[in-house]
């Protein structure tokens, strides 16, 4: 008999213990300190730490669904890495008549400067191809904001120079409207920018394209009317002739493509990518 209890005790005080751990355990969701400040929607929450230490949020919220009325950019600030969070400031306001700002993505500068690219509905288009539509969030303009006092403000709307290309012109609206959104946050590559985006030929999410836009100088360069932009593919015109050539292509497999273009990756699912 003294020997279960004593198995007992042994087995209530490591269940106790292994309890504590979980509890304690920065990857269990029930441990969570605090939660990221948001209105009824919340997505894609990006992280970015300040060169002060802060961490600063951007967030995609709203008072609905997801794409409702109301959806809009916010941040908000964390000194404590995440345990409280400071009142939401808004990167572009709400508001039911007010366009749809969404699937913002940040960047941090060399020089500590917080850049945030996302999708703004500057027209505020809610009829497209002659139907209304209630999922406006992933056209209109690409856009972004800065702010250099850590997110506690940001700048003035500028605009990315997003050049109209074959696939919009595919679009309901013959390229008059362009669909497109990203979701992947920038990166640094040689003291340049870069970041992905997807350009849409079907509303709200089809027939997609992959595309780069580079920034060779977000680093240096304070003054945001002077940052350099590029886009790649830096022509269509190449896609032109590959959308061409694979018409009228009899390949029967990877191999036949390789032949031909010996560039080419096989990237699965009956895929393939030119380099």
């Amino acid at each position: 008999m003294k020997i279960i209890n004593l198995l007992l005790i042994v087995l209530m005080v490591f269940c106790g213990i292994y309890s504590h751990a979980q509890q304690s355990d920065w990857r269990n969701v029930n441990s969570v300190p605090a939660v990221i400040p948001h209105e009824h929607y919340i997505c894609q929450e990006y992280v970015v730490v300040a060169d002060n230490g802060d961490w600063v949020a951007v967030v995609t919220t709203g008072p609905g669904g997801e794409s409702h009325a109301g959806q809009h950019m916010i941040s908000t600030t964390s000194s404590d890495q995440g345990k409280t969070w400071t009142e939401p400031v808004d990167i572009e306001p709400g508001g039911a008549d007010l366009p749809a700002a969404s699937w913002g993505v940040p960047y941090i500068t060399t020089f500590g400067r917080i850049y945030v690219f996302y999708n703004y509905n500057g027209d505020n288009i809610n009829v497209f191809g002659g139907d209304t539509i209630t999922h406006n969030s992933e056209l209109g303009w690409y856009c972004y904001k800065f702010s250099d006092d850590h997110g506690k403000s940001w700048s003035e709307r500028y605009r990315l120079p997003l050049k109209k290309t074959p696939v919009d012109f595919i679009n309901r609206s013959n390229g008059e409207v362009q669909l497109f959104w990203g979701v992947c946050k920038p990166i640094t590559v040689e003291n340049s920018m870069l970041f992905s985006f997807t350009k849409l030929a079907q509303h709200p999410q089809d027939m997609g394209e992959g595309w780069l836009f580079k920034s060779n100088n977000i680093n240096t360069e304070k003054d945001p009317g002077k940052l350099n932009w590029e886009k790649y593919p830096d022509s269509d015109e190449t896609l032109k002739t590959w959308y061409k050539v694979a018409m009228k292509a009899d390949w029967r497999n990877s191999i036949d493509v390789k032949t031909l273009y010996r560039n080419a990756s096989v990237v699965g699912d009956s895929r393939i990518v030119l380099l």
